[in-house]
């Protein structure tokens, strides 16, 4: 296999094998179901193969890997490997993803305004449900639970927010509170490639 061919074959399965992580953040896939998952993209993939993709996309901080005796016993997605995902960062080792602009400026401006609200009591936790009231009153009320969950978590990624969950009923509420870099972004002091426009 021709050199430019290879390249952009490992790119495309460092795509797929993010986009296939950031569906599922929440839940850290095993190494091997990867493999199953990779072999629709390229049938020729093997364990070893998938393997090397993992250890690129970690020494990126993309991805965080549990170990179990030296082993990769599980894989998920980091915060850095969602701006990839979303768009938000270009990586020339990953093929570029596919940006609905609108979406992209959407989720910032959603991680935004959760900032903004959470600012407002710097010292206390906020439920979920009450960061998703405050995006209802400011509008957007197109949001949903989860969705709201999903940019704690990934606001939390990136330590602009220090989350804590509850069980609460058979289900998890996600608290959170902002930290300095957090206030930092809001005050225009630090910039996030997922939260923040006009980064360059």
């Amino acid at each position: 296999m021709p050199p430019e061919k290879k390249e952009t074959q490992a790119r495309a399965l460092r795509k797929r094998l993010l986009t296939v992580l950031y569906d599922l953040y929440l839940f850290p896939q095993p190494a091997g179901s990867l493999v199953y998952v990779l072999r629709e993209l390229n049938p020729s993939v093997t364990e070893k193969k998938v393997h090397a993709l993992v250890a690129y996309l970690e020494k990126k901080n993309y991805v965080a890997i549990k170990r179990k005796d030296g082993a990769v016993n599980s894989v998920r997605i980091t915060s850095l490997g969602a701006d990839v995902v979303e768009g938000a960062i270009q990586d020339r080792g990953v093929l570029p993803a596919w940006t609905e602009l609108s979406g992209l400026v959407a989720k910032k401006g959603i991680r935004k305004a959760v900032l903004m609200f959470l600012a407002q009591y710097p010292e206390s936790f906020s439920g979920d449900d009450e960061i998703l009231a405050e995006l209802y009153e400011l509008g957007m009320r197109d949001v949903h639970l989860d969705e709201a969950r999903f940019h704690i978590w990934y606001l939390s990624g990136k330590a602009l927010v220090e989350m804590k969950t509850h069980p609460l009923s058979g289900d998890m509420v996600y608290c959170a509170k902002i930290t300095a870099l957090g206030t930092d972004v809001v005050e225009g002091h630090a910039k996030d490639s997922g939260v923040t426009f006009n980064e360059q």
